[in-house]
């Protein structure tokens, strides 16, 4: 009796597929296996396993990063915003989940933070207590409310939007001023933070953490009740923490939320830079923290901000943010936790 042909081809389709660095190759020829296991009968445990690391390559188009990051190997200098630069934009939003644009003499105007988030996806009508799509010019100052832009002091990581019920997917951030002391904008990619826990204890944090009463923000007369991990509309998962007294979390939660309080803040994990006059900073605010550490002298550091609630639905299908790759099981008891 002669063996069936179908799984030595996908074998060999599959072995191609983990040499392939192309992505649309690699989907072609994934594919491929796929429907080679799926024709032979003996085949079903594999197809299935085939199938699972699919799922894990569409969403794992992710490159996590730590303090060895170089922030010049997201920075840009170029002399316009067009779909060639959005591309490069989207790329690294995806991959790395920040980029950095220096324009060339542009004026600094608000409209270029809309410009650019044309390219991405509608801005939110309105920020916090602010109904503007765009914020105009946030300035540090010795009278500015506490952990807010708009304060000298330093500014714990935090995410930006936690009192509302959907955080923005992508945060737009265009310096105007750079401050000539103090001022550095520190990042962290919670996905590399995440994935260096050993994996039982990964898991663990994200399902306890995705509770609907996970953690309180109080900001600005604004109060929002919900899951610190959660999946968004389209998906993808979304950290929403912050490590200042805007966050009360639930007794349950506490134990994790010190351990990420301590993980996220590790240096290891930050990357650190003054931005520029000019600089425009588009990050994934499902998955990349923001702090800034306390400005000095008399020059401050002046900047438009814009946040885009998620992405364009033409992009969504192409493009993926937030924290992944993540196995289905395990998204499945972090859907019904945040449901609970």
């Amino acid at each position: 009796m002669s063996h069936s042909p179908f799984p030595q081809r996908a074998h060999d389709q599959l072995a191609l597929a983990r040499g392939e660095s192309d992505p649309a190759i690699k989907q072609i020829l994934l594919e491929s296996a796929l429907y080679y296991f799926k024709k032979d009968a003996d085949s079903n445990n594999q197809f299935a396993r085939v199938e699972r690391y699919m799922a894990n390559i569409k969403m794992a188009r992710i490159e996590p990063w730590d303090a060895n990051l170089n922030p010049d190997d997201i920075t840009y200098d170029v002399n316009d915003v067009d779909d060639i630069l959005a591309k490069k934009i989207l790329n690294d939003l995806e991959q790395r989940g920040i980029s950095n644009i220096r324009i060339t003499a542009q004026s600094p105007e608000g409209f270029v933070v809309k410009s650019l988030a044309k390219f991405i996806g509608p801005l939110t009508k309105s920020q916090n207590d602010f109904d503007k799509d765009v914020i105009q010019l946030i300035e540090p100052k010795p009278t500015g409310a506490a952990n807010s832009g708009n304060t000298l002091a330093d500014l714990g990581l935090h995410v930006d939007g936690t009192q509302h019920s959907e955080t923005p997917a992508v945060l737009i951030f265009y310096y105007i001023t750079g401050a000539k002391v103090g001022a550095n904008s520190i990042f962290v990619d919670t996905a590399k933070a995440l994935l260096d826990i050993d994996e039982e204890r990964r898991y663990e944090i994200l399902i306890n953490m995705a509770r609907p009463d996970a953690a309180t923000f109080s900001k600005k007369n604004m109060v929002h009740t919900g899951p610190i991990f959660y999946f968004s509309p389209t998906g993808s998962l979304v950290c929403r923490i912050r490590f200042d007294d805007v966050i009360q979390v639930h007794p349950d939660c506490l134990k994790d939320y010190e351990f990420l309080k301590e993980r996220f803040n590790d240096p290891q994990y930050a990357i650190e830079f003054r931005p520029r006059e000019g600089d425009l900073i588009v990050f994934d605010n499902w998955r990349v923290m923001h702090a800034r550490d306390e400005v000095y002298g008399m020059t401050v550091r002046r900047h438009w901000r814009g946040w885009v609630s998620t992405l364009k639905p033409t992009l969504q299908p192409r493009h993926y943010l937030g924290i992944r790759p993540v196995p289905t099981a395990i998204a499945a008891k972090i859907e019904a936790a945040n449901a609970q």
